[in-house]
């Protein structure tokens, strides 16, 4: 319910009072105003359009009546109802005007000074809690979108997914494709690719209005989506994303999207190994932020230019950039300062300093970053012949990567094809291959151009790396296969745990109770304990089949619940004969079959 649509039923409330005051009940509305002044203006509203319903329908109202004062003059009466009620259409007006100058100051100063906005929002939170769900569900957007801007996304889906579920039937298709950015930004964040690709595309489907906000939403989704592609060194799916990206920010205002855009090409350019291209698109970006006053997007852009720098030996630009990223925020982003401060000082030769901030980096817990920094580390180890402290940083490199590798087996489908997987890891191999060699090509030149005594120590050495490599190559090995034997125990006691606790929990036992009358609190409830217990079965069933009706998910809800038949039935309000027909018609419905039975279905509700 908008603002403009509360005020609208405080005039009308008013109008029917006013008419049903003149003919009947005449102390009950003066008595009933004169109790409820200290209700708020929204509750009062409602509260006399009860009364005045109850009126026009000649419903007997159980009132007292007989106030022997206001019987004396019924002008007099009339007066003080007449007062009141400008009272009560002056409150609704009052609270109407507060929230929207709330709306439209966050709107104002979104782009310029979100930290300000966001603190403003959190200072005026508790005047939502009683508002309708329209002005819930703006403020809501709003909050997550300052989150976002300072650099430090929500952690939690919840708030977001209500956002999405209200805005599907009743908001705006702009703030739906915004609420669909958010979540996607969320799962981003929690390293959940797939999630959060799935959202960005969902944004991107939306059909909008085509203005400015519309556009930038767009170019926010593609722009996160190459940073996807740019983090699994797809840089030629990233540039597509970008291309799309560029043509739709060109036609909205929102700098800090245009330098995100900006700052990945950079990005794209440095991964394809073009320094110079790398550095003067970044550094442009980076003052398209400064001049915006984007100072957190500034500082992550400027960080990002140390790996140029450091590849072109620029010690003194390489130092500039991590002083001016000072002060960034943001757990990802301070784990790639911590990280690029490892690689400046392992660069510079000072192995205590790298070592610090790579611990630093590792604190965090983002596998990714730790990946990188233990293996530049190990790098450096190789080329200067350190080799009894390979092992430091190795194996945490080792760890890191199989951990990465363990979670990108559930997203990999929705990033990219098989076979781009394959190519991918192919040309790593080769790459990898291709620095050893250079490697081995190096040491021959110094053993051809050494003494004989030299000769025989590199074959020495180069023997000496060989069964190290493959004692290295065994424990690897060994390690994978025991934290992939360790990781499916796991996997099982924590699924049988789950499970326990779901048939444990009071939800569960009211269930299977056949003289239980379940609310839509219950089913959710219960949704939640499933999802749960049976790795979020519900979600994946949705995402089978979004077309499925609310009857038959609460359906499939309950059959997964292990709810009898009878009782689901009960709860469906449906003989079993039609629950039959219906699990039948929803397996044929859901695989396009021509055949399928009740038990079809039961099969494959339990199996997932």
């Amino acid at each position: 319910m908008s603002a403009e649509t509360n005020e609208n039923k405080c005039f009308q409330v008013w109008l029917c009072l006013t008419e049903s005051f003149i003919f009947k009940y005449k102390q009950l509305f003066a008595s009933k105003i004169h109790e409820n002044l200290l209700y708020t203006p929204t509750e009062r509203a409602w509260l006399f359009e009860d009364i005045a319903g109850k009126v026009f329908y000649k419903k007997e109202l159980p009132l007292q009546y007989h106030n022997n004062r206001l019987q004396k003059s019924t002008y007099m009466r009339l007066l003080i109802y007449l007062f009141l009620s400008f009272m009560l259409l002056s409150s609704c007006a009052k609270q109407s005007s507060e929230l929207k100058q709330i709306y439209e100051s966050a709107e104002k100063g979104m782009r310029t000074d979100a930290a300000r906005v966001l603190a403003e929002l959190k200072a005026n939170k508790g005047k939502f809690q009683n508002s309708t769900p329209a002005e819930w569900t703006k403020f809501h957007l709003l909050l997550s979108e300052a989150y976002d801007r300072t650099g430090s996304p929500q952690t939690s889906d919840s708030v977001l997914l209500e956002i999405i579920s209200y805005c599907k039937d009743n908001g705006s298709a702009i703030d739906l494709r915004k609420a669909y950015c958010l979540l996607g930004r969320v799962y981003q964040e929690a390293n959940l690719h797939g999630a959060a690709l799935n959202y960005y595309n969902k944004a991107l489907a939306v059909e909008c209005e085509p203005d400015s906000s519309a556009y930038e939403w767009a170019a926010y989704a593609l722009a996160r989506i190459s940073d996807i592609y740019i983090e699994q060194k797809l840089f030629d799916k990233a540039l597509q994303a970008l291309d799309t990206a560029s043509k739709y920010a060109a036609k909205g205002n929102d700098m800090r999207i245009k330098a995100i855009i900006g700052a990945n090409y950079g990005a794209c350019s440095l991964g394809k190994g073009d320094l110079d291209s790398c550095i003067a698109k970044t550094e442009k970006a980076a003052q398209t932020a400064e001049r915006a006053g984007l100072t957190q997007v500034h500082k992550s852009i400027t960080l990002s230019l140390l790996p140029a720098y450091l590849k072109k030996d620029d010690d003194k630009n390489a130092l500039r950039v991590l002083q001016e990223a000072e002060g960034i925020k943001g757990s990802k982003q301070l784990s790639l300062y911590y990280l690029y401060y490892s690689l400046y000082y392992s660069w510079a030769g000072d192995n205590t300093k790298a070592e610090e901030y790579y611990r630093k980096c590792a604190a965090l817990g983002n596998f990714t970053f730790q990946r990188d920094a233990s293996s530049e580390i190990v790098m450096s180890f190789l080329k200067s012949e350190r080799y009894k402290q390979l092992n430091k940083y190795l194996f945490p490199a080792l760890i890191a990567q199989d951990s990465l590798n363990r979670a990108a087996l559930s997203t990999s489908n929705d990033l990219v094809t098989t076979l781009d997987a394959k190519l991918h890891n192919e040309q790593k191999q080769k790459q990898k291959e291709a620095r050893l060699y250079m490697l081995i090509f190096a040491i021959s030149l110094v053993v051809v151009a050494g003494t004989l005594g030299a000769v025989f120590y590199m074959r020495y050495t180069r023997i000496r790396l060989r069964l190290q490599q493959e004692k290295l190559n065994n424990l690897l090995a060994q390690i994978n296969e025991r934290d992939k034997n360790k990781a499916a125990a796991d996997k099982e006691e924590i699924r049988r745990k789950n499970v326990e606790a779901l048939k444990d929990s009071a939800v569960y036992r009211s269930f299977h109770d056949n003289r239980f009358t379940p609310s839509y609190n219950d089913y959710r409830e219960l949704e939640k304990a499933v999802n749960r217990a049976y790795d979020n079965c519900m979600e994946r069933l949705h995402d089978i089949y979004p077309s499925i009706k609310d009857y038959e998910l609460k359906a499939c809800l309950l059959i997964k619940a292990d709810v009898p038949l009878k009782n689901i039935a009960v709860n469906l309000g449906m003989e079993q004969n039609a629950l039959s027909m219906l699990r039948a018609r929803l397996y044929k419905k859901m695989f396009q079959a021509k055949k399928g039975s009740a038990t079809m279905l039961d099969d494959f509700i339990k199996s997932l």
